[in-house]
């Protein structure tokens, strides 16, 4: 069995994945690789016009990449018939979809396999040389290589005794650069074997890349140019391949209710926990590896962002480069954060400034960034509790752990109907984010509820509605569990809280929420009106709390 040319065990490990109930096809991406190994005649035929045939996709983990390296190499390679896995799929409607399935000689190479067994940079290297040239003796042993000569060399003998080329399929391509081992020489050494095993070379009938970060992060000037790279949050044609969209979730949700006895969780739901990755602001996606898991096991819990890159962004925001800092409190507020994506970089200490810092977390997968208005987000509610866990857990973010967990206690103390708990901690947020917000301002008054309250999404689901007469942020806290309470809060300037909780009760605003919880059981929770007010004239800019309960029953 070959290690790395047409490795029969990829059909296998696509199989699975087009068996699995939760399948999602994806093989149209397929229709834009094709064309880039047609023949002469095909184009002809078709007016294909000439295309770039080194295509490089750079997405976060668990995103599909791997899958869809499975996809193409099982579609392609020879050896193998794959018409039962594709002969229903999108790509099935493809013009030439007979005359490249399956005959073409692939070479698939993971490049995270023996990186993290490998001592030194070049173990690794004779890792790959060493198997690649175990395969070509092994599949062809009549063909006059020879194993002293460099493997590109072989490869272009190889090609010149089979009178065709190879289509290279090559996933995690920047996994080796984070091994202890890679030191810049180390990592130059790497990128110009790249360079040297794919550029130029006319054995290369197409080469599909994918990875993490971008090729240009690393500064590599000219050596790996050849590439059209896709990154994470461009509106690029090929964007919907990675990620799930609205309708494919629906179809999926349905499965769901199909094969679940129990079903728990809600369309609304893995809105909720997973959408919000923007495609340069045009339309967003789904995280597929967290909905597939979610549906599967019935349960929603950040199920994609504990294989992320949690410690290197800790690090830029512990190390606060460039008012990281504050900036993620404006992210955790919900409001966005103006970022220009055109800079990257690959470790901490090449991060001078907060474009670079945020681009990072958009490649990571930690942030999206909507191209209509410029700035990155926290796309969605796992993401959400994976920044409020780091805050939590690591002291030295200062305020910010200070807020996450005070937030708890003010949550409580509203509960228990208690003022001052509140009126501090609003006070607090307000002063502490003076250099980020402007006093008095609609927005920066509902970012500071936002913060206060950043423990309520853990057992609420938290909107906020339209101001209407002097109110600042109406917000509607919509328990999870039918038997918690509602909370209403209205926030004013220049008035009194309890003007505040008239204006809630004037207008009804958490009528909206009591349907929701279904006619056939009875709402036992309270609902709670938060007034909060702070004048402007006030020296000591303090706030100001006050309560009401309804004692309100909806069957």
């Amino acid at each position: 069995m070959s290690t790395y040319i047409n490795k029969t065990k990829i059909r296998v490990m696509y199989e699975k994945v087009v068996d699995s109930t939760y399948f999602v096809d994806k093989s149209g991406l397929l229709n834009s690789l094709i064309p880039l190994v047609a023949t002469r005649q095909e184009r002809k035929q078709l007016r294909i016009d000439l295309s770039n045939n080194y295509i490089c996709f750079t997405r976060p983990r668990r995103f599909g990449k791997s899958i869809n390296a499975y996809m193409i190499a099982t579609y392609f390679m020879k050896g193998i018939d794959s018409h039962d896995l594709f002969d229903d799929l999108m790509v099935s409607s493809n013009p030439l979809y007979e005359n490249h399935i399956n005959k073409h000689d692939v070479i698939f190479m993971d490049l995270s396999f023996g990186a993290s067994s490998a001592r030194t940079y070049d173990e690794y290297i004779s890792i790959i040389t060493e198997n690649l040239m175990f395969d070509i003796k092994q599949l062809y042993p009549e063909a006059p290589i020879d194993p002293k000569r460099p493997v590109f060399i072989n490869l272009d003998i190889l090609s010149d005794y089979l009178g065709n080329g190879f289509i290279f399929v090559i996933d995690e391509w920047d996994y080796p650069l984070y091994m202890p081992f890679m030191q810049e020489r180390e990592k130059e050494r790497y990128i110009k074997f790249l360079s040297e095993l794919l550029k130029g070379q006319t054995y290369v009938e197409m080469c599909y890349m994918t990875g993490i970060m971008p090729i240009n992060t690393y500064d590599i000037g000219t050596p790996l140019n050849m590439f059209d790279e896709y990154i994470m949050g461009a509106d690029d044609m090929h964007a919907e391949y990675f990620g799930f969209n609205d309708h494919e979730v629906d179809l999926l949700y349905r499965k769901y209710l199909a094969v679940q006895s129990k079903a728990i969780i809600t369309r609304r739901q893995l809105a909720e926990w997973y959408d919000g990755y923007c495609l340069g602001g045009r339309k967003c996606l789904y995280n597929p590896e967290a909905v597939v898991t979610a549906l599967t096991k019935n349960r929603l819990a950040e199920y994609w962002s504990s294989s992320g890159k949690y410690e290197e962004l800790y690090t830029f925001i512990a190390h606060d480069i460039d008012g990281s800092r504050d900036a993620v409190a404006i992210l955790l507020s919900g409001e966005g954060y103006p970022v220009k994506i055109n800079q990257y970089a690959s470790s901490s200490t090449k991060m001078t400034n907060l474009d670079q810092v945020f681009s990072a977390m958009v490649v990571f997968g930690f942030l999206t960034y909507n191209g209509n208005d410029g700035k990155v987000y926290i796309p969605n509610l796992e993401l959400m509790k994976k920044f409020e866990e780091m805050l939590r857990n690591n002291r030295s973010l200062g305020y910010l752990h200070t807020l996450a967990i005070s937030s708890e206690d003010v949550l409580w103390a509203t509960k228990r109907l208690q003022a001052k708990p509140v009126e501090d901690a609003v006070k607090l947020v307000h002063d502490k984010e003076i250099s980020l917000f402007k006093y008095n301002d609609e927005d920066a008054y509902a970012a500071i509820v936002n913060l206060t309250y950043i423990a309520a999404r853990d057992f609420y689901e938290v909107t906020r509605e339209n101001k209407g007469g002097t109110g600042y942020a109406d917000f509607l806290f919509r328990p999870k569990r039918k038997d918690d309470d509602i909370i209403v809060i209205e926030m004013k300037v220049d008035d009194t809280p309890q003007n505040a909780i008239e204006q809630i009760k004037s207008r009804e605003y958490f009528k909206a929420l009591l349907p929701s919880f279904g006619e056939t059981r009875e709402y036992t929770g309270r609902i709670i009106l938060v007034g909060i007010a702070y004048n402007r004239k006030d020296p000591a800019k303090n706030h100001h709390c006050a309560f009401e309960v309804i004692d309100y029953r909806y069957s």
